[in-house]
């Protein structure tokens, strides 16, 4: 599956632009994320807005080139999960759920959807 080098070298080669290239930039970032939405909704216990808000900028780079990946989070996401994600640089998709038991059952859904969802 995708590497972590390869998955770092892409996003730079395809999204390098988009770095923090000053200090006043970078600390503006740094400031937004420490007062932003998601920190208030984990702060406020709002499960569902922090589904909502999971965001990770590699899944840009690993979806065009491992679709399987993608599919894993789509098919989470058609099960009416809270949120999901590619964990890292992927290949690992979670989702977050109201319970185990709707965990249990989105995990048998899949699993019987994509073939070797593992």
């Amino acid at each position: 599956m995708a590497s972590t080098p390869w998955a770092y070298q892409t996003f730079r080669q395809q999204f390098g632009h988009s770095y923090a290239k000053d200090l006043e930039t970078l600390e503006g970032r740094r400031n937004r994320v420490h007062a932003g939405p998601m920190i208030s909704a984990i702060a406020q216990r709002e499960a569902g807005q922090i589904g909502q808000l999971l965001r990770n900028d590699l899944e840009q780079a690993v979806f065009p080139q491992y679709p399987q990946v993608l599919q894993l989070k789509e098919q989470f996401q058609h099960q009416n999960v809270l949120g999901s994600m590619m964990s890292g640089s992927g290949p690992t998709v979670f989702a977050l759920t109201q319970s185990r038991i709707q965990a249990e059952q989105v995990c048998e859904t899949v699993r019987a959807t994509i073939a070797n969802p593992t």
